[in-house]
């Protein structure tokens, strides 16, 4: 995907309620299965505190609020992996 279409997407997402509400509902289930892994191998940590060990780790601040229920407002897009860190 070009520079251009991602910018789009972006513009898109936050213009059609339909599309905002699908990329919500993907974030909410990523960051849902995030925590479950982190808890299935013995990590008790919570949503807030992840972001900020990987804030941390990345050196920059991530956009958004994020609740400790996984929950985050939608036009953040708040996910702690997109992908393995340091991959």
């Amino acid at each position: 995907m070009s520079h251009e279409h991602a910018k789009t997407f972006l513009d898109a997402i936050d213009q059609d309620p339909e599309l905002y509400k699908k990329m919500s509902d993907i974030r909410d289930q990523m960051q849902q299965d995030t925590m479950a892994l982190a808890k299935q191998y013995g990590y008790d940590v919570t949503p807030t505190e992840l972001k900020a060990a990987l804030e941390g780790k990345l050196g920059t601040q991530l956009p958004g609020p994020v609740d400790d229920k996984g929950g985050a407002e939608p036009s953040t897009c708040f996910v702690p992996f997109s992908e393995a860190p340091g991959r």
